[in-house]
């Protein structure tokens, strides 16, 4: 997990993406019982549960198509494939962000590191990746067990809200937990491997 724009490599169990975190509970009171429906579905799809996550993923493609999207459908059945379907659910994520929900992601560091970061930009670090996470509201504590932030360092004091919609999402690997040679943390995590200007950073802790 990232610290400012280093990374470490560790161990953490999975836990399943929370589309409520990108949305809020208000904007999802008012989507109506098909697009909850398939929001469940897609969630579920991410899971991958054997059997299970791919008829949730199908499910829901069918009901793309179904409303006559089939750009959302396509996106759907390639989300099923091994491997490269976790780029077709980073696009998913991308859309239902461009729907209306927030379309933030962030980055947990300290303070010194977080005033370079908002002049010069988020640079990889020395694996070829930034971390970033979907929840904005997570405290020092919180962040550094959930985000597996290194322990030799003090608690994260900053955070750097990104603007996800100036970066390209077939880009952005959704990772939860560890993978061998990424340094993925305790929860969901969005990997980007390219270099993110300042002009997208804003410093709102």
């Amino acid at each position: 997990m990232s610290y400012g724009n280093e990374n470490v490599t560790v161990r953490a169990p999975y836990m399943p993406f929370d589309f409520s975190s990108i949305h809020g509970d208000n904007q999802k009171a008012q989507m109506g019982w098909v697009d909850a429906t398939q929001m469940g579905l897609d969630v579920i799809g991410m899971t991958e549960i054997p059997f299970v996550s791919q008829g949730a993923e199908l499910f829901s493609a069918g009901i793309s198509f179904v409303r006559g999207d089939t750009f959302g459908g396509l996106l759907g059945l390639g989300s099923m494939l091994p491997i490269i379907g976790k780029t077709f659910e980073a696009t998913k994520i991308a859309r239902y962000a461009a729907k209306g929900g927030s379309k933030y992601l962030y980055h947990y560091t300290s303070k010194e590191a977080a005033e370079a970061i908002s002049q010069q930009g988020l640079k990889v670090g020395r694996d070829g990746f930034s971390y970033l996470t979907n929840k904005g509201g997570l405290s020092p504590l919180q962040a550094q067990i959930e985000l597996a932030l290194p322990a030799n360092r003090a608690l994260p004091n900053s955070i750097l809200r990104i603007n996800a919609s100036g970066l390209n999402p077939a880009l952005i690997r959704r990772v939860s937990g560890n993978l061998p040679g990424y340094g993925a943390g305790g929860g969901t995590e969005f990997l980007f491997n390219q270099h993110i200007p300042a002009n997208l950073i804003k410093v709102i802790k």
